[in-house]
């Protein structure tokens, strides 16, 4: 009849439980079930006009909830005269409306229906909830569901800002086969130089190219004319938006708090708007890996996407929050036909039972060592191995400088390989190449382990070494100019900061060094809009990892004593990988 229904919602007529109370008109039936029902009349200023209410609860002698709580609503019933809405000048007219309460609870149980509800952003919301932090470095594997295309894709990331290295394994999908097959690919990316190391891990070719703008782990830099590495913030989409706080999701089963917003021009250039969820693990749950983890910030468990009809859910699992071990990063497979120098020395083996307390320390130890005396990046510093003979043998590749100019505006220098390689010769002569280890309390003192001077030999193959005990004969290149940063006299011992200026006695001294502390995502495909796939550079089946260092000898303090910083030196993936080539198929 024209009335205002919202008026008459049975939420605006309550039972008055104060003196006086209201009418009990006794017991009866209503839909079936046994009742208790009660009688008000109530003023509805709206209609300036009263109104009957009849309210009817379980009678609980006599009937059982399926919740046990003995009283719940059943039945409202109103009844009144109403003002014709639609024509007021007509008058009045009578009404009765029955509201019958099903599945009623006396409690909660879906928190969440307080919330907004998915895919809906609440634009001007106060957020009661920032999103959290991100650290610099970090690693985990991905999960892409294309919603879709009905397929899952899985990706290995590891990314560390500070060091500006990013690295990620991947089954290439349809779509990316084209370009490199179908194999599995492992990318290394070098934002000290601007350049791509591309290898299939099966038949250990390895493709040099720049590094690709605007699909995985880089932004356009300030010139647009090259590339720079994403921030953290970044390499999760949550650059340039305002995300709203969704509130307390359950995602995976894991409780998580979540934020929702949308974003403009999504990818770069396609003038697309995306909404993006990103849910982050809750704080009061708590992972194995926290224990390991050195730096600290939020958990990511998903970023749900939703791009021009298309629906992505990103999955997290394995996030550390750590510096990448550096080891892993190894390109030497793009210098196997190009420049590098294969040098093994030895230690004494009176260092036998600091080396094996702990062997990935010890060898991270000698990176920092051959990082700070070389002043290559580490990068360039491949295929450590240690060998247990006569004396403890350490067997290490010096590589070239990149093969190609990269895409970064600004390359860090490099020096030449042979001055960082005579350098360390000459190090080694002058019985001052020093290997911080840890002592046999473990970590709280450090032995420092020097290089045999006649040790050192230069080889090509391994095949060429007969290494049945240490022999003085040093087969080298002969040198060309020393490096200006080479060691000097031999008197002089170039220690990386923290290791004590010792003898060759292998007396220990307390470190100094200390530990520093602190996007998608799918794999290489075509593009859907252009009909082009990226190309890989020709002429470079081999190449080389950059100049990306920036260890001088002021900054490698910390790291020289291996173990204790090294862990430090390279960095993890990019989650946003996946996407970013997902979204651009």
């Amino acid at each position: 009849m024209g009335e205002d229904m919202s008026s008459l919602h049975p939420q605006r007529y309550t039972l008055a439980l104060a003196a006086p109370p209201p009418p009990y008109l006794g017991s009866g039936w209503a839909r079936g079930i046994r009742v208790h029902t009660w009688y008000s009349c109530q003023y509805v200023p709206e209609f300036d006009a009263s109104v009957n209410v009849y309210w009817s609860f379980t009678d609980p002698r006599s009937w059982d909830t399926a919740v046990g709580y003995p009283d719940t609503p059943v039945q409202c019933r109103v009844a009144g005269v109403a003002i014709n809405q639609n024509d007021p000048m007509n008058g009045t007219h009578t009404f009765s409306h029955t509201y019958d309460f099903l599945h009623f609870k006396n409690f909660i149980s879906r928190p969440e229906v307080f919330e907004t509800p998915d895919d809906v952003v609440c634009a001007g919301r106060v957020n009661s909830r920032t999103v959290p932090d991100l650290p610099d470095a970090f690693s985990f594997t991905v999960e892409v569901v294309n919603v879709l295309d009905k397929q899952v894709s899985f990706m290995q990331e590891w990314y560390d800002y500070r060091l500006k290295v990013v690295q990620f394994r991947y089954v290439p999908g349809p779509y990316q086969s084209i370009v490199y097959g179908g194999r599995p690919l492992r990318e290394v990316h070098d934002f000290g130089t601007g350049v791509a190391y591309i290898m299939d891990e099966k038949l250990g070719n390895c493709t040099v190219t720049s590094i690709e703008r605007d699909v995985f782990d880089d932004r356009s830099a300030a010139d647009v004319t090259h590339v720079r590495l994403r921030t953290a913030v970044e390499f999760f989409d949550l650059d340039n938006t305002k995300p709203v706080y969704m509130g307390p999701r359950t995602v995976r089963g894991l409780p998580c708090e979540t934020w929702i917003a949308n974003k403009a021009d999504y990818p770069p250039g396609s003038n697309n708007t995306a909404t993006l969820e990103w849910s982050f693990r809750a704080d009061n749950w708590t992972s194995t890996l926290d224990q390991q983890a050195l730096l600290s910030g939020g958990t990511p468990v998903q970023m749900h996407l939703e791009l021009a009809g298309e629906e992505y859910d990103y999955n997290f699992f394995h996030f550390f929050k750590s510096r990448p071990d550096v080891l892993a990063f190894d390109v030497s497979p793009c210098f196997l036909h190009r420049g590098r120098r294969n040098f093994d020395f030895a230690i004494s083996n009176d260092f036998l039972a600091n080396v094996k307390r702990n062997l990935r320390e010890f060898k991270l130890s000698v990176l920092a060592s051959l990082v700070y005396v070389t002043e290559l990046s580490a990068l360039r510093i491949a295929d450590i191995q240690v060998v247990f003979l006569d004396n403890i043998h350490i067997r290490v590749s010096l590589l070239d400088k990149a093969p190609i100019s990269g895409d970064v505006s600004k390359v860090q220098a490099q020096p030449e390989l042979d001055n960082s390689a005579n350098a360390l010769l000459q190090v080694i002569r002058n019985n001052s190449f020093i290997i911080g280890g840890f002592g046999p309390d473990g970590q709280t003192s450090v032995t420092n382990m020097v290089v045999l001077p006649d040790s050192v030999r230069e080889y090509v193959h391994e095949s060429d070494l007969a290494l049945t005990s240490t022999t003085p004969s040093v087969t080298t290149t002969t040198p060309t100019a020393v490096s200006k940063t080479s060691p000097t006299p031999a008197s002089a011992s170039k220690l990386p900061p923290g290791v004590s200026q010792t003898t060759p006695t292998g007396q220990k001294s307390t470190p100094s060094a200390q530990r520093s502390t602190p996007t998608p995502i799918s794999s290489r495909t075509t593009s859907k809009e252009s009909g082009t796939t990226r190309k890989p550079s020709t002429g470079h089946d081999v190449g080389s990892p950059g100049g990306a260092t920036g260890y001088s000898p002021g900054a490698m303090g910390g790291l020289a004593m291996g173990t204790l910083a090294l862990g430090a030196l390279l960095g993890t993936g990019s989650a946003i990988i996946f996407i970013r080539r997902t979204s651009r198929r």
